[in-house]
């Protein structure tokens, strides 16, 4: 007959399986993590080395400022070169140039790098004279970053509709790549501050016109 003794043994031989079973997994999923460590590991190594070579390049040419329209630019340049980094804005100021900006109210959108410390948000303050609204804080991304629109089209594009959702007729912004998207995702009345500063009423280049006009640059 069946003793309790083999009903034991059988209990305990399928819970030492299903440990087994989770041992494992658990070893094929530290394999894989320490696969896709390594990847990163040599891809961040690769894009080290891309990037280190051509700050060495304005290194070299002993440049001692550097002024920066973009708030990206002004923290990726800001932790590598030791060349004081400066914004558009700081040197309209030293220069006495710009003209202030007189709206009572002024809806903003922070771009995604200046979001939490808005160090670069603060060298525009002193051309603001109305209100700031931060009427945009729960849109995470314009949708262009970290390649969104490639890779997550359909979450870039509904980041990118949610400005139109606030109840906002306008939005201000400080940084081209947002205007640009806003306004080829339905909201038109999407600004730069700096045009504003400036007092130029200029053409924002939207679709492939904006990316032609960056490559042309780029291989001139």
């Amino acid at each position: 007959g069946f003793s309790s003794t083999s009903k034991y043994y059988s209990i305990k031989d399928k819970n030492e399986a299903i440990r087994s079973q989770k041992f494992e997994k658990a070893a094929e999923l530290r394999d894989k993590e320490k696969e896709l460590k390594q990847k990163f590991e040599k891809e961040n190594e690769k894009w080290k080395n891309k990037n280190t070579k051509k700050i060495i390049n304005i290194t070299e040419e002993n440049i001692e400022e550097i002024i920066v329209v973009c708030p990206n630019c002004y923290y990726f340049l800001g932790e590598k070169l030791d060349i004081k980094i400066v914004t558009i804005y700081e040197k309209l100021k030293e220069l006495n140039m710009g003209e202030k900006i007189k709206d009572t109210c002024l809806p903003l959108y922070y771009p995604c790098p200046d979001r939490k410390e808005k160090l670069f948000f603060k060298t525009i303050t002193p051309f603001i004279e109305g209100e700031i609204k931060d009427s945009f804080k729960d849109t995470q991304c314009c949708g262009l970053g970290g390649c969104a629109a490639t890779k997550e089209k359909d979450i870039a594009e509904n980041m990118a509709k949610s400005v139109s959702l606030v109840g906002e007729k306008e939005l201000f912004t400080y940084c081209a790549s947002c205007v640009g998207n806003f306004r080829r995702k339905g909201f038109k009345n999407s600004y730069h501050l700096l045009s504003l500063i400036l007092n130029v009423d200029e053409e924002i280049p939207l679709g492939i016109k904006s990316l032609m006009n960056r490559a042309l640059f780029k291989f001139k």
